[in-house]
Parts: structure tokens; C-alpha cells; sequence
């Protein structure tokens, strides 16, 4: 039995990911807690995770809730370095497993060389936003000169959902679309309603709760952004199928308040279709873009949806940015249209 369970111990540590050193293996050496670690876990296990945002409004005394919020370290959480994808070490986030009461989050980390004004009046702006479909940011702590965010973590993964459609040949149904295209549109109005606007939204960034509600990644996660717009307007699935979500007058670089509205278009459309509405042929980028400069549609929606909602995707995907609806007017007529909704995208 003991040399099973150092077997396990010594896995564990071959798999755990250290966030701190990426390029290093983990150095984390597992030592017995004191008496005062081993209370400070039980308290956090009591009064859980995702409240130690509200610290302060516990009726605790303040040292206490200094103890409890700002002694975290990446020693509270495991990272598996098999888990982990290209766009976690890139963007610096990882899914992690809270030790303290076993619930899973996702880390963002980062780095003095990450560091800026910028990023500073960033992360307060959208550190402390709540919204039922945005990803919220339940705690900080600092360690070795790194910030450490900690944000709550939706299960179910659009690219997850869409992967797993295209192998069993199925498809998300249109009250279905409709629904989260409504809560996609209303994360959206209430960023516009605190003056911010969602750079750079892709598939990627959409995911969904147990329940089956969408949840939008927080911003934060994906700052500071990459240099290159372009990039940073692609994604790439697991098959490798590639599509742009840049608007023509991004493109031009001549960004208008309208081009989130092609995007959120181009996500809708990926919805029906499983694929990008400019998918990218192999390497060949050049003939996706081509494709939207030229104004011309994607491919057709398949007759099984409504043209109601076929209009709404190409109102969306209009050339002329001016030409295109606001997101109050898609939330509108989206809400209209999911009215009680059967069933979950998530159970599929």
C-alpha cells in the first residue's frame, strides 16, 4: 500500500505544472501544514472559494480576512501539465484545481515583464464585474512578483461542444441558438453599459455552465493583447479547422462600435454550422480574407432554420458596418425569439 500511494505522490509531481517557471519542471515540495495552514484550510473549505472576493464583508475580524485572502500561493492549486493547450501557455491561464475545496478555476497569471499602466487600470475595471454570463474574477493574490487572478470556471467549452456535434453528426437546435445568441448579446450590453467593449471575441472565448447558460471568458484572461490584430482575430480547433472572425473595417483598420456585431454574426453561425463562416483552407488565409473583403456571404445556413433567423446572421455579416444592427437590437429580438427554451446545449 505505501509503495502504491508514494507511486501516486510521485505522479502527481511529474504532472503538476508550475506556473510560476513554465519552462521549469515543477519544484513544489509537499510539506506537513502547521497548525495555522491546516485551520486557514478548513476555513476556506467552510467558507468556500468564490467568497473570498467578499472577504471584507464577512463578520470576521480584519486580520483574519487578511489571512484568509492574501495568503493564497500556487501551492493551493494543481495544474496538469497534460491539460494544458497552446492558448493556455500563450495567454498565460490554466485550469486548476483548487486544493482548499477541490473546486476547479482557471488561473491567470501574470508576469512583471506583463506588467503596464494599461493592464493595471485593466484589471480594475474588469476584475470586480459581475454578470450571471461573464466569467467572474472570485480572488487575487501576489507571489515572486506575479499576480495571480483566480476566475471561475465554466465546464463545457463551446469548442468542446462543437467538436463533439461534428463526430456524431448532430447539431444545436434553434431555440437553442437563439437562447444563447440572447445571452451572448446581453454580457454585451452590459459591457457597453460600464464603457467596455469585448476585443478580439471569438468561439473560443464562449462557454457554458452545468445548467447550460452561456458564460463569456472574462477579458482579463486574454490580456495584454497580442501586437498582431489579425491573430488575434483567428482561432484554431482541435481538428485544426480555422476560420476569421475580423470585420472588413478592422481589417482596413478602420474599427467602428458595429464591428462586434459581425463577430457575434460569425459566432451565431458557427453555432448552426459547427465551421467558421471564413474558414481557413489549409494555409491558405489569403482567400478567407478576400472573402470578407469582397463582401462576400459565407455559405448557406441549412434549410432546417428558420429565416428569421437566416436574416439575423446576414444582418449581421453586412459589409457596411453602419448597415448592421446594434447589439440592443439582436438582444431584443433574440430574447424574442428563446422564449422558454427546452433542454440544454450542454446535454446534447
Amino acid at each position: 500500500m505505501a509503495e502504491g500511494t508514494d507511486s501516486l505522490v510521485e505522479m502527481m509531481k511529474n504532472l503538476r505544472f508550475d506556473i510560476l517557471n513554465p519552462e521549469e519542471p515543477s519544484q513544489q515540495v509537499e510539506t506537513t501544514p502547521s497548525l495555522q495552514e491546516s485551520c486557514r484550510r478548513t476555513i476556506i473549505r467552510a467558507v468556500g472559494l468564490d467568497r473570498l472576493c467578499k472577504a471584507s464583508e464577512l463578520p470576521v475580524p480584519k486580520p483574519m480576512v487578511n489571512f484568509l485572502a492574501g495568503e493564497l500561493s500556487t501551492n493551493d492549486f494543481f495544474v496538469n501539465r497534460n491539460s494544458l493547450n497552446s492558448e493556455n501557455i500563450s495567454n498565460c491561464i490554466y485550469p486548476a484545481q483548487c486544493l482548499l475545496d477541490n473546486r476547479t478555476v482557471m488561473l491567470k497569471c501574470i508576469g512583471p515583464c506583463m506588467k503596464s499602466p494599461e493592464l493595471a487600470s485593466a484589471m480594475k475595471a474588469w476584475g470586480d464585474l459581475e454578470h450571471a454570463h461573464l466569467m467572474r474574477c472570485f480572488a487575487e493574490f501576489k507571489q515572486n512578483k506575479h499576480d495571480i487572478l483566480i476566475f471561475e470556471h465554466a465546464p463545457h467549452s463551446f469548442s468542446d461542444i462543437q467538436t463533439k456535434l461534428r463526430n456524431s453528426n448532430g447539431s444545436i437546435p434553434e431555440n437553442l441558438i437563439w437562447r444563447a445568441f440572447a445571452q451572448l448579446c446581453e454580457v454585451l450590453v452590459f459591457l457597453r453599459s460600464r464603457s467596455l467593449e469585448y476585443e478580439k471575441l471569438k468561439p473560443e472565448c464562449i462557454a457554458f455552465d452545468s445548467e447550460g447558460n452561456l458564460k463569456l471568458d472574462n477579458l482579463l484572461l486574454y490580456m495584454p493583447f497580442k501586437e498582431d490584430e489579425m491573430m488575434d482575430g483567428m482561432a484554431v480547433d482541435d481538428e485544426g479547422l480555422k476560420g476569421i472572425y475580423t470585420s472588413p473595417e478592422v481589417i482596413n483598420e478602420e474599427p467602428s462600435d458595429k464591428s462586434i456585431i459581425w463577430t457575434v454574426g460569425c459566432c451565431a453561425y458557427e453555432m448552426a454550422t459547427l465551421r467558421p463562416a471564413y474558414a481557413i483552407q489549409g494555409t491558405d488565409m489569403f482567400s478567407a480574407l478576400n472573402e470578407i473583403m469582397q463582401g462576400n456571404p459565407p455559405p448557406p445556413l441549412p434549410a432546417s432554420y428558420t429565416e428569421d433567423f437566416r436574416n439575423l446572421i446576414d444582418s449581421c455579416l453586412r459589409s457596411e458596418a453602419e448597415t448592421r444592427p446594434s447589439i440592443e437590437e439582436l438582444l431584443r429580438v433574440a430574447k424574442e425569439k428563446a422564449g422558454p427554451v427546452q433542454g440544454s446545449i450542454v446535454s446534447l
